[in-house]
């Protein structure tokens, strides 16, 4: 698959600068499971699907076990960390005030992607909200 990633310019809403514009992205879909395991048999991998799905389904459960055991990951696709976020009051952990926070950061595969990808801006988008 080519990467191409998409985009509108529209005006930077954090000044009042009419001149500053940044480019929001033209999204492509959503992709779940389903659609990746079908591109994996695509890739001609000889492995049933049921096996596709175990194996993801592994993976999965180990890196959130290794991250809520306090653990940094390094998959090569990112780097994750646990983080509490949240005031500590009378030195007790209060989960009505407090929540556990996993950081996500891209790695080594993302970063090759990303120098292999293609941006095409598609012009001014009309006036429109957008977050």
């Amino acid at each position: 698959m080519q990467n191409k990633l998409k985009g509108w310019i529209v005006p930077n809403s954090v000044t009042k600068d009419p001149n500053d514009k940044i480019l929001i992205l033209d999204a492509a879909g959503n992709v779940g499971l389903e659609q990746v395991y079908k591109e994996m048999r695509e890739e001609d991998t000889g492995l049933r699907q049921e096996t596709l799905v175990h194996v993801v389904s592994l993976y999965e459960r180990i890196i959130a076990r290794f991250l809520m055991n306090g653990y940094n990951v390094n998959t090569g696709l990112f780097y994750a960390v646990p983080r509490f976020i949240g005031p500590v009051e009378d030195g007790q952990w209060n989960p009505a005030k407090n929540d556990i926070y996993v950081a996500f950061t891209q790695n080594r595969v993302l970063r090759e992607e990303i120098r292999n990808t293609k941006v095409e801006i598609l012009g001014e988008k009309a006036d429109t909200i957008y977050i």
